[in-house]
């Protein structure tokens, strides 16, 4: 993407659940473009805070690249940041994309006593 092109870069942590813990460990780049919302965000998965993406992936590249079916069949008047997050949760919920021994809580997650709640590693 040439930066000329570029509107708007997003960090954030995708949250998600595997095997009943919620994980607060997955932070992404989302950028949109100046054609947004006609064209798709561009997403990649961070590999900052001493973690490496996986290499064994189906939605994500080793670079972090993010390809998936919410994003291959964006649609501007149906397509939205809230739909693609929700999408990304649930992707990340089946195959977490992080491989990391951090022992130290990425950020502080509000606690919930109806959830076990884990945020010190990503799931293996």
């Amino acid at each position: 993407v040439r930066e000329e092109d570029r509107l708007l870069q997003v960090h954030g942590v995708i949250p998600y659940s595997y095997e009943g813990v919620y994980y607060f460990d997955v932070e992404v780049i989302i950028w949109l473009l100046k054609s947004y919302p006609g064209t798709r965000p561009r997403v990649f998965v961070s590999s900052s805070s001493g973690s490496c993406i996986r290499d064994d992936l189906l939605n994500v590249t080793p670079n972090g690249s993010v390809y998936c079916s919410y994003l291959r069949n964006w649609n501007a008047s149906k397509s939205n940041l809230a739909g693609l997050v929700s999408h990304l949760s649930a992707i990340f919920s089946c195959q977490p994309p992080r491989a990391t021994d951090r022992t130290s809580p990425l950020e502080q997650a509000p606690q919930d006593s109806s959830r076990n709640i884990r945020q010190s590693r990503a799931p293996p």
